[in-house]
């Protein structure tokens, strides 16, 4: 649930350095989330996270997002919907992702992304990770 409020939002976006990218991570486990974020903080980046569909889908509108990374198999929620509503939206459509699962088969992920996107299935490697970032927004 996005429990941000306006005075928050805007307070994060006058403390991240204009240049800095954003990377939304948005993943239900909350290791993978910590340890995309201590990694990609530690590579430049500014790095926000979410837990669910409805607090990714919120930041990403709200926040001047560079890259989405989504995992594709969130606990009880439909990570392909939720990336046709992120190309959908005016706000997001812009926006590559990096989709990742631990479940579906690259080519399923294929059908999902677009031609901006990236695709990791797990396992994957950190090292994978900020190839696949760099190559989709550039270095930090």
């Amino acid at each position: 649930m996005l429990t941000l409020s306006r005075e928050h939002i805007d307070a994060m976006r006058d403390a991240a350095p204009k240049k800095k990218k954003w990377v939304l991570v948005i993943d239900d486990q909350s290791t993978i989330r910590d340890v995309l974020d201590r990694f990609l903080r530690g590579g430049g980046y500014f790095v926000l996270t979410a837990a669910d569909c409805e607090e990714g889908l919120g930041k990403a509108r709200l926040l001047p997002v560079s890259l989405v990374i989504l995992d594709v198999d969130l606990l009880g929620a439909d990570g392909a919907a939720l990336r046709a509503e992120l190309k959908s939206d005016a706000a997001t459509a812009h926006v590559p992702a990096l989709l990742v699962s631990s479940k579906l088969p690259k080519r399923d992920l294929q059908k999902i992304a677009d031609e901006r996107d990236g695709i990791l299935t797990m396992p994957f490697s950190l090292k994978d990770v900020l190839e696949t970032v760099n190559r989709l927004i550039g270095p930090a």
